[in-house]
C-alpha cells in the first residue's frame, strides 16, 4: 500500500508541475507558480497527497478546470471527472486520492 501511495503522489506532484532531483528524493515546487511555495523542496516521502486535504483540492481543481482534450476523448474524461466529483462530494481523501491517480495516468495516455 505504501508503494502505491508513494507511486501515485509522485504522479500527482509531477502532473502539478513539481520537479525532481535525478535520485527523486527531492520535489521542488514549481518555479512559474505565483504561490508562496515557490521553490520549496520537499522529499518524496513527504508528498501528502494521500492525508491531506490542503494538498489534494488543488490537484481535483486542475483535473476539473485545467485539462482540455479533444471531444474524442469527451466521454471518459467525463466519467472520469464524474468519479472525482463523487468522491470529493463524499469526503472520502483516500478513494479521492485513488481516483485523482486513475484521472491522471488515463490523461497522460490521452493528451
Amino acid at each position: 500500500m505504501i508503494e502505491t501511495i508513494e507511486t501515485g503522489s509522485e504522479l500527482i506532484a509531477k502532473f502539478m508541475g513539481w520537479t525532481t532531483n535525478s535520485k527523486k528524493s527531492v520535489y521542488t515546487y514549481p518555479l512559474d507558480d505565483n504561490s508562496m511555495f515557490v521553490g520549496y523542496k520537499i522529499l518524496t516521502l513527504n508528498l501528502r497527497y494521500c492525508s491531506s486535504w490542503d494538498w489534494l483540492v488543488p490537484v481535483v481543481h486542475k483535473c476539473i478546470f485545467g485539462t482540455n482534450l479533444n471531444s474524442t476523448n469527451s466521454d471518459e474524461w467525463e466519467h472520469l471527472i464524474k468519479n472525482i466529483q463523487s468522491a470529493l462530494s463524499n469526503c472520502e481523501i483516500t478513494n479521492l486520492f485513488d481516483t485523482v491517480v486513475e484521472f491522471i495516468n488515463w490523461y497522460n495516455k490521452n493528451k
